[in-house]
């Protein structure tokens, strides 16, 4: 008999609603800029949308960046309706403003993209 899958581990922060990113952000260094990531996680397989954030970050090394996960599954309506997510999408919020604005949203995750938002949004 084959062993039951087991859910893909990734480095990332789990939250679920707006007090679990308040939370998160009070843990973040100040040298640190904060990107979401909105996914529906399936329970077999990697998301292909935070490999490819890591995979990212670890070959520009780019270390200024930490990404939290949402599971939009599991998450609050607080949060799915304050970044207005409907699909799988990464956003970088601003963390030194009140609220938690998104600085930028991405729902197209070529690699192009995804590098592009993840080299603008390092801290400087």
């Amino acid at each position: 008999m084959a062993a039951p899958a087991e859910a893909p581990v990734t480095d990332f922060q789990s939250l679920t609603n707006l007090d679990d990113l308040s939370k998160y952000i009070a843990t973040v260094a100040e040298d640190q800029n904060v990107v979401l990531c909105f996914i529906d996680p399936k329970e077999d397989v990697a998301n292909p949308m935070t490999d490819r954030l890591q995979n990212i970050m670890d070959n520009e090394q780019i270390y200024t960046v930490t990404v939290a996960v949402v599971d939009k599954n599991k998450a609050n309506k607080d949060i799915l309706d304050k970044y207005k997510v409907n699909c799988d999408t990464i956003i970088a919020i601003d963390k030194t403003k009140n609220g938690y604005p998104a600085v930028k949203t991405l729902t197209n995750f070529s690699e192009t993209f995804v590098k592009k938002l993840l080299v603008n949004h390092k801290h400087k």
